[in-house]
């Protein structure tokens, strides 16, 4: 309640004022995760949005299954948001295992294109004097998870 007087002071009035206010909540801005590889390590879920609100996601992140994820602002003056971190299948590249080779054996180089069409490389080099374990690493691809192979041969 106000009082009003004026300028004579002869008068007076109350009055009564209703304001409207407005409380501006920040609603919390983050950029979309990039899709993520199958199983990759760590958490792209960052806790303090870019506009400065802190807070908590959640389920648990899940780095095996396509999810949406809520934020939870640490101050209720801030509104949540939602997030969806899609999740890619890893495709595995295969290839025919070679049999045991006898040492000092003829033993060709590993194929550069795998069976369901993957290129790379492996490594270390062929070596037909012991059991080696090779590993193939794939040629990136965009868009598209590709985990790494292994084989041993034996050298018996």
């Amino acid at each position: 309640m106000i009082k009003i007087i004026d300028s004579n002071a002869t008068c007076s009035y109350d009055l009564s004022l209703s304001a409207m206010v407005t409380i501006i909540q920040p609603v919390p801005v983050f950029a979309q995760v990039d899709p993520i590889c199958e199983g990759k390590s760590g958490n792209p879920l960052l806790t303090t949005s870019s506009n400065g609100v802190s807070g908590t996601w959640s389920p648990v992140f899940n780095n095996l299954l396509t999810t949406t994820y809520t934020f939870t602002p640490t101050s209720s003056c801030s509104s949540s948001v939602q997030m969806t971190v899609v999740v890619i299948s890893t495709n595995v590249p295969t290839f025919n295992q070679v049999a045991p080779i006898c040492e000092g054996t003829f033993l060709a180089n590993l194929p550069l294109t795998s069976i369901n069409g993957y290129n790379g490389t492996w490594s270390p080099a062929i070596n037909n004097l012991q059991t080696t374990t090779y590993t193939f690493t794939p040629t990136p691809i965009s868009g598209v998870c590709i985990d790494f192979a292994y084989m041993t041969i034996v050298v018996n």
